[in-house]
């Protein structure tokens, strides 16, 4: 999907990356870029829009300059090199463990025969049952035997990106898998995890298990603001036109009868993406007038990345809904500012029949 994240990009950590993926601000997506990430920090803002937002970019232009030598020194042959740097000084990688009294030269070829596919394949599948095994009811060694054929499979697909320069070689293909198992057993678990998944209980958080929008402390903010009539917090602050036309109508609309914008709240739900454990902070939490719970997210385009947060937030919902003590949830994605008013239509409705009508009036 144009600007979303749809696949993994493995680069080698002892080759020029042929490409990575990047943050537009402007347009709030995720995007491919050509080369090798710049070197550079980030500073990050308590007042971002999105949680995913990694913050303002700042260069290291002296880093960046080194790289580039570098680059041309490896487009060149690496004039200069010796046998000895043609080994590579894996043991702390493959062993996982920072120790330099470890340190051990490693043939490459010794270790493309230590880790072959068939190897990879089972590592893989065993980390994953170990994950699986505790609540797992059924015939183990059925489990087994069907997340083999998973693993297989998947490695076999194409839901792995690796460079060309690497996709045309095996034993590189193999060596770059092998030193990114984590985030493709994380990928896979979390497949299977939210496909087989039959019974779902809310984990509440030990030291504050509910929240309110009464625990939230003063803040200020140079941002446009406007005072709130049916909001628990007294101002809502814009980030953008979008958010003032979304909050109006909020405001004005008959269906809602109080709402707050997700912000200083810590109202978070976690989800997994690329291995990767991630906060997700939904835009609104709407009390519409039929006593539901709306949570409103607000998303201009959609990609891999918020698919990732919808399927989290739907299990949210669920676990809430199981649970029975917090009425009843549900959860919508506003696309344009425009459609608001169908989905507290849609939500917010009294009497729910096919072509019937919805708080007095015809569903056409």
């Amino acid at each position: 999907m144009a600007g979303g994240i749809d696949h993994l990009i493995i680069n080698s950590p002892y080759e020029e990356p042929s490409r990575h993926w990047s943050y537009n601000r402007d347009k709030r997506q995720f995007h491919k870029a050509e080369g090798r990430r710049p070197a550079g920090y980030v500073i990050a803002s308590s007042h971002s829009k999105s949680f995913d937002d990694p913050g303002i970019f700042v260069e290291l232009p002296l880093v960046n300059q080194i790289r580039k030598r570098v680059k041309e020194w490896r487009q060149r042959g690496y004039p200069g090199v010796t046998g000895i740097t043609k080994k590579l000084e894996l043991a702390p990688i493959v062993d996982g463990k920072p120790d330099v009294t470890k340190l051990t030269q490693i043939d490459l070829e010794e270790l493309g025969k230590r880790y072959r596919k068939q190897r990879i394949i089972f590592e893989a599948t065993r980390d994953i049952y170990e994950q699986m095994k505790p609540n797992w009811q059924g015939n183990k060694e059925y489990l087994l035997f069907q997340l083999i054929k998973l693993v297989e499979e998947f490695i076999d697909s194409d839901k792995i990106w690796i460079p060309s320069l690497f996709d045309r070689d095996e034993f590189r293909s193999r060596l770059l898998i092998t030193l990114n198992m984590n985030k493709v057993v994380h990928h896979i678990f979390e497949a299977i995890r939210f496909d087989n998944a039959q019974h779902i209980e809310p984990v509440f958080d030990k030291e504050r298990p509910i929240r309110s929008t009464g625990d939230m402390m003063t803040w200020y903010t140079s941002k446009p603001c406007e005072i709130t009539r049916k909001s628990h917090i007294s101002h809502v602050v814009f980030d953008s036109t979008w958010e003032a036309s979304e909050a109006f109508e909020l405001e004005r609309n008959e269906l809602v009868d109080s709402w707050v914008k997700n912000d200083h709240l810590g109202f978070e739900i976690l989800y997994i993406y690329k291995g990767v454990v991630r906060k997700y902070r939904p835009d609104f939490l709407i009390r519409l007038s039929n006593g539901k719970m709306l949570v409103l997210e607000v998303k201009g385009q959609d990609n891999q990345q918020n698919k990732a947060k919808q399927e989290a937030l739907d299990l949210w919902v669920k676990a809430v809904n199981a649970h029975g003590g917090f009425g009843e949830w549900c959860w919508d994605i506003s696309y344009r500012i425009s459609d608001l008013k169908d989905i507290l239509l849609k939500r917010g409705c009294l009497i729910t029949v096919d072509g019937g009508f919805h708080n007095g009036r015809i569903q056409i």
